[in-house]
Protein backbone atom coordinates (compact mmCIF):
# COMPACT_ATOMS: atom_id res chain seq x y z
CA UNK A 1 0.00 0.00 0.00
CA UNK A 2 1.54 3.25 -0.67
CA UNK A 3 2.10 5.24 2.17
CA UNK A 4 0.64 8.93 2.55
CA UNK A 5 3.61 11.51 1.34
CA UNK A 6 2.76 15.13 0.46
CA UNK A 7 4.77 14.77 -2.32
CA UNK A 8 2.58 11.94 -3.87
CA UNK A 9 -0.06 13.99 -4.15
CA UNK A 10 -1.32 15.62 -7.44
CA UNK A 11 -0.71 19.10 -9.34
CA UNK A 12 -3.90 20.57 -7.89
CA UNK A 13 -3.95 19.22 -4.03
CA UNK A 14 -0.77 20.41 -3.87
CA UNK A 15 -1.58 23.63 -4.91
CA UNK A 16 -4.44 24.00 -2.86
CA UNK A 17 -2.35 22.35 0.44
CA UNK A 18 0.37 25.37 -0.16
CA UNK A 19 -2.09 28.18 -0.34
CA UNK A 20 -3.70 27.26 3.01
CA UNK A 21 -0.39 26.25 4.89
CA UNK A 22 0.78 29.81 3.58
CA UNK A 23 -2.50 31.23 4.96
CA UNK A 24 -2.16 29.28 8.43
CA UNK A 25 1.26 30.51 8.47
CA UNK A 26 0.08 33.90 7.83
CA UNK A 27 -2.30 34.07 10.25
CA UNK A 28 0.25 32.79 12.78
CA UNK A 29 1.91 36.00 12.04
CA UNK A 30 -1.66 38.25 12.41
CA UNK A 31 -1.75 36.79 15.58
CA UNK A 32 1.22 37.94 16.95
CA UNK A 33 0.67 41.38 15.48
CA UNK A 34 -2.97 41.57 17.03
CA UNK A 35 -1.42 40.91 20.34
CA UNK A 36 0.80 43.23 20.46
CA UNK A 37 -1.63 45.61 19.24
CA UNK A 38 -3.69 44.53 22.34
CA UNK A 39 -0.76 44.05 24.96
CA UNK A 40 1.65 46.31 23.85
CA UNK A 41 0.78 49.33 26.28
CA UNK A 42 -0.87 46.98 28.90
CA UNK A 43 1.28 48.41 31.41
CA UNK A 44 0.42 52.13 30.18
CA UNK A 45 4.05 52.60 28.53
CA UNK A 46 4.30 52.53 24.88
CA UNK A 47 6.07 49.36 23.29
CA UNK A 48 5.38 45.65 24.27
CA UNK A 49 7.92 44.46 27.02
CA UNK A 50 7.74 41.72 29.64
CA UNK A 51 5.84 44.22 31.93
CA UNK A 52 2.78 44.33 29.62
CA UNK A 53 2.73 40.37 30.08
CA UNK A 54 3.35 40.56 34.07
CA UNK A 55 0.68 43.57 34.19
CA UNK A 56 -1.80 41.01 31.91
CA UNK A 57 -1.37 37.64 33.62
CA UNK A 58 -0.32 38.87 37.17
CA UNK A 59 -0.85 42.69 37.76
CA UNK A 60 1.43 44.98 38.28
CA UNK A 61 2.34 48.53 40.24
CA UNK A 62 2.55 51.39 37.79
CA UNK A 63 5.10 53.61 38.91
CA UNK A 64 5.09 56.80 37.90
CA UNK A 65 7.03 57.92 34.91
CA UNK A 66 8.83 60.44 37.25
CA UNK A 67 9.43 57.89 39.63
CA UNK A 68 10.92 55.72 37.24
CA UNK A 69 13.12 58.27 35.08
CA UNK A 70 14.64 59.48 39.32
CA UNK A 71 15.23 55.40 40.11
CA UNK A 72 16.97 54.81 36.71
CA UNK A 73 19.75 57.75 37.32
CA UNK A 74 17.57 60.66 35.15
CA UNK A 75 18.96 63.22 35.32
CA UNK A 76 22.26 62.13 35.78
CA UNK A 77 23.55 65.40 36.64
CA UNK A 78 20.91 65.40 39.44
CA UNK A 79 21.99 65.61 43.36
CA UNK A 80 21.32 62.98 45.28
CA UNK A 81 19.94 65.53 47.81
CA UNK A 82 17.35 66.53 45.04
CA UNK A 83 16.60 63.21 44.10
CA UNK A 84 15.71 62.20 47.84
CA UNK A 85 14.01 65.21 48.11
CA UNK A 86 11.69 64.85 44.88
CA UNK A 87 11.17 61.06 45.64
CA UNK A 88 9.93 61.53 49.39
CA UNK A 89 7.71 64.38 47.54
CA UNK A 90 6.52 61.45 45.26
CA UNK A 91 5.78 58.77 48.06
CA UNK A 92 3.62 60.96 49.51
CA UNK A 93 -0.94 61.13 48.57
CA UNK A 94 -1.83 62.80 45.69
CA UNK A 95 -3.30 65.46 47.84
CA UNK A 96 0.05 65.68 49.78
CA UNK A 97 1.68 66.19 46.75
CA UNK A 98 -0.49 68.73 45.39
CA UNK A 99 -0.16 71.19 48.18
CA UNK A 100 3.56 70.73 48.49
CA UNK A 101 4.13 71.40 45.31
CA UNK A 102 4.35 74.95 45.23
CA UNK A 103 4.01 75.60 48.47
CA UNK A 104 5.32 79.65 49.33
CA UNK A 105 5.71 78.88 53.13
CA UNK A 106 8.18 75.84 52.32
CA UNK A 107 11.38 76.95 54.02
CA UNK A 108 13.50 75.00 51.08
CA UNK A 109 13.08 74.82 47.47
CA UNK A 110 9.58 73.20 46.02
CA UNK A 111 9.57 70.74 43.94
CA UNK A 112 7.84 72.99 41.39
CA UNK A 113 11.16 75.21 41.80
CA UNK A 114 13.08 71.89 41.80
CA UNK A 115 11.62 70.64 38.80
CA UNK A 116 12.53 73.97 36.84
CA UNK A 117 15.52 74.06 37.90
CA UNK A 118 16.60 70.75 36.96
CA UNK A 119 14.63 69.10 34.30
CA UNK A 120 12.89 71.62 32.04
CA UNK A 121 16.01 73.02 30.15
CA UNK A 122 15.06 68.97 28.54
CA UNK A 123 11.41 68.76 29.06
CA UNK A 124 9.08 71.50 27.81
CA UNK A 125 7.91 73.01 24.80
CA UNK A 126 10.69 73.94 22.18
CA UNK A 127 13.33 72.79 24.51
CA UNK A 128 16.26 71.83 22.14
CA UNK A 129 19.19 71.25 25.04
CA UNK A 130 21.11 68.41 23.88
CA UNK A 131 18.93 65.09 24.66
CA UNK A 132 16.16 66.94 25.07
CA UNK A 133 12.33 65.31 24.99
CA UNK A 134 9.83 68.25 24.81
CA UNK A 135 6.92 65.92 24.29
CA UNK A 136 7.11 65.78 28.03
CA UNK A 137 6.18 68.57 29.31
CA UNK A 138 7.01 69.21 33.10
CA UNK A 139 7.23 73.21 33.05
CA UNK A 140 3.89 74.27 34.85
CA UNK A 141 3.15 75.99 37.64
CA UNK A 142 0.01 74.50 39.15
CA UNK A 143 0.19 70.35 40.39
CA UNK A 144 -2.86 69.26 37.94
CA UNK A 145 -0.71 70.24 34.77
CA UNK A 146 1.86 67.43 35.83
CA UNK A 147 -0.48 65.40 37.87
CA UNK A 148 -0.46 62.46 35.24
CA UNK A 149 3.57 62.21 35.49
CA UNK A 150 3.45 61.75 39.25
CA UNK A 151 1.26 59.07 39.97
CA UNK A 152 1.69 55.43 40.48
CA UNK A 153 -0.73 52.95 40.49
CA UNK A 154 -2.05 49.71 40.66
CA UNK A 155 -2.94 47.69 37.36
CA UNK A 156 -5.64 44.86 37.73
CA UNK A 157 -4.54 41.34 36.08
CA UNK A 158 -7.16 40.06 33.30
CA UNK A 159 -10.63 38.62 35.18
CA UNK A 160 -10.51 34.98 35.30
CA UNK A 161 -13.44 34.36 33.36
CA UNK A 162 -12.00 36.10 30.52
CA UNK A 163 -9.25 34.27 31.02
CA UNK A 164 -10.64 30.98 31.51
CA UNK A 165 -12.63 31.21 28.38
CA UNK A 166 -9.58 32.87 26.46
CA UNK A 167 -8.01 29.17 27.31
CA UNK A 168 -10.84 27.40 26.61
CA UNK A 169 -10.96 28.88 22.90
CA UNK A 170 -7.23 29.11 22.19
CA UNK A 171 -6.49 25.31 24.17
CA UNK A 172 -8.33 23.90 21.86
CA UNK A 173 -8.28 26.37 18.37
CA UNK A 174 -4.37 26.23 18.71
CA UNK A 175 -3.84 22.33 19.52
CA UNK A 176 -5.96 21.51 16.71
CA UNK A 177 -3.64 23.98 14.47
CA UNK A 178 -0.41 22.10 15.71
CA UNK A 179 -1.58 18.84 15.30
CA UNK A 180 -2.92 19.53 11.70
CA UNK A 181 0.25 21.38 10.75
CA UNK A 182 2.68 18.80 12.80
CA UNK A 183 0.44 15.78 11.17
CA UNK A 184 1.09 17.09 7.93
CA UNK A 185 5.41 18.13 8.70
CA UNK A 186 5.00 14.20 9.20
CA UNK A 187 3.95 13.44 6.20
CA UNK A 188 7.34 14.95 4.70
CA UNK A 189 9.79 13.49 3.21
CA UNK A 190 12.09 15.66 5.53
CA UNK A 191 14.37 13.96 7.67
CA UNK A 192 13.22 12.71 11.07
CA UNK A 193 15.88 14.36 12.79
CA UNK A 194 14.10 17.23 12.01
CA UNK A 195 10.53 16.45 12.14
CA UNK A 196 10.54 14.62 15.07
CA UNK A 197 11.59 17.65 17.97
CA UNK A 198 9.79 20.28 15.70
CA UNK A 199 6.50 18.32 16.51
CA UNK A 200 7.59 17.92 20.18
CA UNK A 201 8.23 21.54 20.37
CA UNK A 202 4.94 22.42 19.03
CA UNK A 203 2.79 20.54 21.45
CA UNK A 204 5.34 21.83 24.85
CA UNK A 205 5.41 25.23 23.55
CA UNK A 206 1.70 25.31 23.44
CA UNK A 207 1.52 23.65 26.79
CA UNK A 208 4.09 26.19 28.40
CA UNK A 209 1.93 29.28 26.71
CA UNK A 210 -1.25 28.42 28.07
CA UNK A 211 -0.02 26.89 30.87
CA UNK A 212 1.84 30.28 31.64
CA UNK A 213 -1.23 32.52 31.83
CA UNK A 214 -2.59 30.46 35.22
CA UNK A 215 0.47 30.23 36.76
CA UNK A 216 1.79 33.73 36.38
CA UNK A 217 -1.03 34.46 38.32
CA UNK A 218 0.47 33.73 40.97
CA UNK A 219 3.76 33.87 40.53
CA UNK A 220 4.85 36.91 38.27
CA UNK A 221 7.82 35.71 36.90
CA UNK A 222 6.48 32.98 35.06
CA UNK A 223 5.39 35.52 32.47
CA UNK A 224 8.91 34.70 30.74
CA UNK A 225 6.58 31.06 30.78
CA UNK A 226 4.27 32.90 28.40
CA UNK A 227 6.86 34.55 26.38
CA UNK A 228 8.76 31.81 25.62
CA UNK A 229 5.92 29.22 25.18
CA UNK A 230 4.12 31.27 22.50
CA UNK A 231 7.65 32.39 20.47
CA UNK A 232 8.15 28.50 20.65
CA UNK A 233 4.83 27.55 19.33
CA UNK A 234 4.67 30.23 16.40
CA UNK A 235 7.76 29.17 15.62
CA UNK A 236 7.30 25.62 15.55
CA UNK A 237 4.26 25.78 13.35
CA UNK A 238 6.27 28.53 11.10
CA UNK A 239 9.04 25.50 10.43
CA UNK A 240 6.62 22.85 10.01
CA UNK A 241 4.57 25.13 7.52
CA UNK A 242 7.73 25.56 5.34
CA UNK A 243 8.60 21.88 5.51
CA UNK A 244 5.23 21.19 3.92
CA UNK A 245 5.63 23.49 1.53
CA UNK A 246 9.03 22.71 0.66
CA UNK A 247 7.73 19.47 0.18
CA UNK A 248 5.20 19.87 -2.26
CA UNK A 249 7.43 21.53 -4.53
CA UNK A 250 10.46 20.01 -4.56
CA UNK A 251 11.39 17.36 -7.06
CA UNK A 252 10.54 14.01 -6.58
CA UNK A 253 13.76 11.69 -6.28
CA UNK A 254 13.06 7.86 -6.99
CA UNK A 255 9.93 5.90 -7.20
CA UNK A 256 7.44 7.26 -4.54
CA UNK A 257 7.68 5.14 -1.37
CA UNK A 258 5.56 2.68 -0.13
CA UNK A 259 4.93 0.89 2.52
CA UNK A 260 5.22 -2.78 2.51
Amino acid sequence: MTSMRIRNLGFLPRIGLTALVLTLVGGTAASGYFLYLMQENRDERPGLTINDVKAHYHGVTRTSDLQAALDRGHPESLSPEVRAVLKAWLAQSPDEMARAYNDPDALDLTPMELIERNCVSCHAPGATAEGAHPAVNLRAAEFGAIRPLTLSREIKPVDKRILALSTHVHALSLSLMGLVMGGLMLATRMPRLLTHPVACVIGLGLLADIGGWWLARDNVQLAWLVVAGGAVFSGGVTVAGLMVVLDCWLPRFGKPSSAG
